[in-house]
């Protein structure tokens, strides 16, 4: 039996080009672990776990309003000589950071984002308009016609897949014009 898999909002701030690299790369790599990250800059918004450069200005801010918030943070700093749970020194790994988000992860409480109740997809099939709505979420690509109020779907992708994944939070959605979409998607 497949797990479902779990989507988390990761928050960043403070991280060198280096470290920011390098957390981009073992989020993704959680995706074998049936994890999906969004990665987002840290704007005190709710999330699942908060990334922080310790050696940044504006890190002791950031710090505070993030255990204000009861967010679980991952610090990276030169101070640190070993690796703990919930920090790391400079220099991580790819490795190192990818074990720290992913145990970090999975005993951080449930995050309850704002949600308006109806899914996207249901938005635009109830919507008048007549565009095209390209919705993404990590490998799906889907095309809405609110036109004729029809799906196209990758052949690679199912209904049944789809639809257990409607009510995800990390769909993304542009509207997109009929030639474009022939050229790059068709």
């Amino acid at each position: 039996m497949n797990t479902p898999t779990r989507s988390f909002r990761i928050a960043a701030i403070g991280l060198d080009v280096l470290h920011h690299t390098r957390l981009k790369l073992a989020s993704s790599m959680l995706l074998a672990e049936r994890m999906e990250v969004v990665l987002q800059p840290w704007s005190g918004d709710a999330c699942d776990l908060l990334v922080i450069g310790l050696d940044h200005a504006d890190a002791a801010r950031a710090l505070s309003e993030a255990h204000a918030a009861n967010v679980p943070t991952l610090s990276i700093a030169r101070r640190y000589a070993d690796p703990a749970p919930g920090r790391l020194p400079h220099g991580a790994t790819v490795r190192d950071i990818n074990e720290q988000l992913s145990s970090l992860l999975q005993a951080a409480p449930s995050v309850d984002r704002p949600a308006d109740g109806v899914p996207l997809l249901l938005q635009l099939a109830s919507s008048t308009g007549s565009d095209l709505h390209l919705l993404q979420r990590g490998a799906i690509t889907v095309l809405v016609d609110t036109a004729t109020r029809s799906i196209a779907l990758p052949p690679t992708t199912t209904l049944s897949e789809l639809v257990a994944q409607l009510d995800d939070v990390a769909w993304s959605g542009s509207v997109i014009d009929a030639p474009t979409f022939q050229h790059q998607y068709a």
